[in-house]
């Protein structure tokens, strides 16, 4: 997996890709309390965020909701593919605690389809938000411990989140997405997020 030079994305030069049009394709449910609010904005500072683990010492969830069709899963896969190459894919969530830390041993995790949660994982998400650890039973073993950390930026898509409490909001940043009244095909995703490997490989 081929990591991308975030800087790339936002300095590009005129007429090139960039993070701000590849985020123009999507469209955020505008908030009716705030019309000022920027949804992709958000997504950017979440997306700085990673590179920056000194400066952002909290990794919220980014929780994009919406109806079937308003692109959650498709962006969420577009950041992962843009920043490590095609070999990104979505998950599902896991279903044994014991698979988590491998799953969250990674810089970027989405976590797909998840309108139903069991109680650990969110807690365990919720140890993931400020950095912590969470103890796991060595394998093969009756009473060895050891802590394992949750190191990864997780985002999670959902259409409605049945597992949404106000403890989980505090520590979320939650988007949700309108169907685009005209759909982007895949491909011209796909090949817009190849152009903006190039340019990042060139620049290096």
């Amino acid at each position: 997996i081929e990591p991308f030079p975030l800087s790339v994305g936002f300095t590009g030069k005129s007429g090139m890709p960039t993070w701000k049009k590849l985020l123009g394709y999507f469209r955020f449910q505008p908030r009716v309390e705030d019309t000022s609010f920027r949804a992709d904005l958000v997504v950017l500072v979440w997306l700085v965020s990673m590179f920056m683990r000194g400066v952002f010492s909290s990794k919220p969830i980014l929780l994009l909701t919406g109806s079937v069709g308003s692109g959650k899963t498709t962006l969420a896969r577009l950041v992962g593919r843009t920043l490590f190459g095609t070999k990104y894919q979505v998950v599902r969530s896991p279903s044994q605690r014991r698979d988590l830390p491998a799953l969250m041993g990674t810089a970027y995790v989405t976590i797909d389809q998840a309108e139903q949660m069991p109680k650990w994982i969110l807690d365990d998400l919720a140890t993931q938000v400020t950095g912590g650890g969470i103890t796991m039973r060595k394998l093969w073993t009756d009473d060895e411990a050891y802590t394992a950390t949750l190191d990864a930026h997780v985002a999670l898509t959902c259409a409605t989140p049945e597992w949404i409490t106000a403890f989980m909001l505090d520590r979320s940043l939650p988007l949700g997405l309108v169907k685009p009244g005209k759909r982007v095909p895949d491909r011209t995703l796909d090949r817009f997020v190849e152009v903006m490997r190039q340019i990042a490989r060139e620049a290096e």
